[in-house]
């Protein structure tokens, strides 16, 4: 049986696009799925949304509160989340919690599942997890998902 004969294999991922450990299995997966369409394999991707916070504001707040918040102090926070600055620069990331803007991922997820029906899901999570994590933009708003939206080439439905 040759490569072409080999059936697409079904992958189903489910992630939040707020998530550093998300991000980290999700940047893991890339690197695995060039290795297989290198060789000549095909895969068909799936998205499925988890939201981690769907009780965020729909303004955002600043992660770093949110950090406080959950690991009992600012000093707390700040030495978990250099923890996973550290390994995140391992896998080739940068990762600027004091810039993220903690949100609900409902749109963000809309805007993936828009962008698998083009065949466009994987640019546009790697995108999306890169505007959170790296780029402080809030990711739950409109303008923000239509310009990363136009950047990967994704054509959103009007709403």
């Amino acid at each position: 049986m040759t490569t072409a004969d080999r059936a697409a294999v079904r992958v189903e991922i489910t992630l939040d696009l707020t998530c550093v450990h998300s991000y980290l299995g999700f940047t893991r997966f890339e690197r695995a799925a060039r290795r297989h369409r290198d060789a000549g394999g095909t895969l068909d991707v799936t998205f499925l949304p988890f939201r981690v916070s769907p009780d965020a504001p729909a303004a955002g707040r600043p992660l770093s509160e949110v950090h406080a918040e959950f690991f009992g102090s600012a000093e707390n926070a700040a030495r978990a989340t250099a923890g996973m600055a550290e390994t995140g620069a391992r896998e080739g990331l940068e990762f600027d919690f004091a810039r993220a803007v903690h949100v609900d991922t409902f749109e963000a997820h809309r805007l993936l599942a828009a962008a698998g029906e083009q065949a466009l899901a994987e640019p546009m999570a790697e995108r999306l997890f890169r505007a959170y994590l790296t780029d402080g933009l809030n990711i739950g708003d409109a303008a923000t998902l239509t310009r990363l939206a136009a950047e990967i080439g994704v054509r959103r439905a009007e709403t």
